[in-house]
């Protein structure tokens, strides 16, 4: 006896499932600054630290104390690696006209826009003691108010550890991050 293939009903229905978990994994949730000046999305599993609580525990700190938001990327995914900390941050910076607020200096890499705001986007990075950052900047102006927006990886040079002893954070592993913290900033939005 032949066995009969699914019926369509039942193969609409399992694609729309599948299709409802891949939408419920990527959901992420809305941050409003507190003056309400902008807005983010937050992927899940990402932690949100405002005011004086932001972490600083890694080497090369990827939170800093002025800015209004720290989005830090769940250290926990590449934990016994070489990997450091991400975040995308946002900090609102004195500059009050958009020719001050948009002159980064010779690092300009390209000019995007977000959401209706332009952002001069440099790429920047430094390194100390075998630790490594890779920044993303973004510089814009909306709203009467300067906003830098940084996409931050920091990492440890691998070859510092004990062969053995921890796994390598890669090239590709480094992309997967970048992409979410992309992610992150693409979403920003000024609010009126």
């Amino acid at each position: 006896m032949m066995k009969r293939p699914p019926s369509f009903r039942a193969l609409a229905a399992f694609y729309f499932m599948w299709i409802i978990s891949i939408a419920l994994a990527l959901a992420s949730t809305k941050f409003v600054s507190p003056d309400h000046s902008f807005e983010l999305s937050v992927l899940p599993g990402y932690i949100v630290h405002i005011g004086k609580d932001k972490p600083s525990d890694s080497y090369i700190p990827v939170c800093h104390p002025d800015s209004v938001v720290c989005i830090t990327f769940p250290e926990e995914r590449f934990k016994g690696t070489n990997f450091g900390a991400a975040s995308v941050e946002v900090a609102i910076l004195p500059d009050k006209t958009s020719q001050a607020c948009l002159n980064p200096g010779k690092n300009a890499s390209s000019v995007e826009l977000i959401n209706g705001t332009r952002f001069v986007h440099t790429l920047d990075g430094g390194a100390a003691m075998s630790h490594f950052i890779e920044i993303d900047r973004y510089l814009g102006f909306s709203k009467g108010k300067c906003f830098e927006l940084s996409a931050q990886i920091t990492s440890t040079y691998f070859g510092a550890f004990d062969p053995g002893t921890i796994k390598e954070f890669t090239k590709q592993d480094e992309k997967r991050v970048n992409a979410q913290l992309t992610r992150i900033v693409d979403s920003f939005r000024a609010l009126p």
